[in-house]
């Protein structure tokens, strides 16, 4: 397992593995020219099922969550020299060769007409960077391998909205007003069976929660590693490798999964109960227009998860295993946090990506 850490104000981020195929943008667009496209993959499109599908990311305590939308907004594409400067430090990379700047704004819950890099996934087009705008307009040289990052940023008026139409205004509005760089709109409805260890709090649970979650870290993802390129899980070489024969693909990756860990642990089990308990505790989430909100869990301790008094059992649903007669604990890893909203936040920060599930150095952007 990998622990998530932050260092000053950057962080080393891993990915989940969610498999790799080549778009078919790969060989539409002249060569040299490098196509950004933006994915959620399947989670974004599709949700996250219970009972779960094959292998897919699933909520081990038996929650079926799907996204109505999922708002981001991308900006800052840069391409460097020198993505292998220092082995041991991916924030070090070579002089700026080019950039393209939006922000533009998507609904990665709508998906795109593009092939994505995971099977079965969407993606949408940003931009296109046709060449080194920071060194004399120069072609890209060809067989060679450059740095790549973006940032996410917070909504702005003048967003390029991609994909989104006039009855997301009001959304990307309040996105706007309130500072938001992404925003989660979603239901979770429950659907465990074969629950263990059975408590009465968790009966008394809510079986449908609507939320409204809007996260407000700018961030910057550096020197993004690329599973293109080959390598294990979560070590994959750095960089896009140009070819002198076609194009070159960079999607940029969100994964929604990262904000609904229990643990600051790559891949760590995913939970909705502690939402659904404030939702219970706060009477929201019952409806779209009373969703239980990022603001809700603020002053909610996670080690134990605490609201109205109450606490949960740490059940877990069939097919999951490890349920147990213990309180309901998100782990920080020896970090400390002042509730579950700040700890969700901290997690959201981890969800960019290069190409599916490549890790990228980051940092906050002050």
């Amino acid at each position: 397992m990998k622990t998530i850490g932050f260092a000053a104000t950057s962080l080393l981020l891993a990915s989940t593995v969610l498999g790799a195929c080549s778009s078919d943008s790969d060989t539409d667009n002249p060569a040299g020219l490098i196509e950004v496209t933006a994915s959620g993959e399947q989670l974004a499109l599709q949700g996250f099922a219970f009972p779960p599908s094959g292998d897919s990311p699933y909520f081990v305590d038996g929650w079926e969550v799907k996204l109505e939308h999922l708002y981001v907004t991308f900006d800052n594409v840069v391409v460097s020299e020198g993505p292998d400067t220092s082995p041991t430090d991916q924030l070090q990379k070579g002089k700026d060769v080019a950039r393209v700047t939006g922000p533009w704004a998507v609904d990665l819950a709508k998906g795109g007409p593009l092939d994505a890099k995971s099977q079965g996934a969407q993606a949408i087009k940003i931009t296109e960077i046709p060449g080194k705008n920071l060194d004399g307009n120069k072609a890209f040289s060809a067989d060679t391998t450059y740095a790549f990052g973006y940032d996410i940023v917070k909504a702005s008026a003048n967003a390029q909205k991609l994909n989104l139409s006039g009855d997301d205004d009001a959304a990307y509005g309040e996105m706007t007003q309130k500072g938001f760089t992404v925003l989660y709109v979603g239901t979770a409805t429950f659907k465990g069976a074969s629950c263990t260890p059975a408590d009465e709090h968790t009966d008394e649970l809510p079986k449908t929660v609507h939320f409204r979650f809007g996260f407000d870290a700018a961030t910057t993802y550096v020197n993004c590693q690329n599973p293109d390129l080959g390598g294990d899980d979560h070590d994959s070489p750095r960089g896009l490798a140009l070819k002198s024969n076609q194009s070159t693909v960079a999607q940029l990756t969100v994964h929604p999964d990262h904000p609904f860990w229990d643990a600051r642990i790559e891949d760590a089990p995913l939970r909705f109960d502690a939402i659904a308990l404030v939702a219970h505790a706060k009477s929201k989430g019952e409806s779209a227009t009373n969703p239980v909100t990022l603001d809700d869990l603020a002053g909610v301790p996670f080690a134990p998860i605490t609201a109205g008094g109450e606490t949960l059992v740490n059940r877990t649903c069939s097919p999951a295993t490890g349920g147990a007669a213990t309180d309901l604990s998100y782990d920080p890893e020896g970090e400390s946090f002042a509730d579950l909203a700040q700890f969700m936040r901290y997690l959201q920060r981890s969800q960019g990506h290069l190409n599916s599930d490549g890790l990228c150095a980051v940092q906050g952007i002050e």
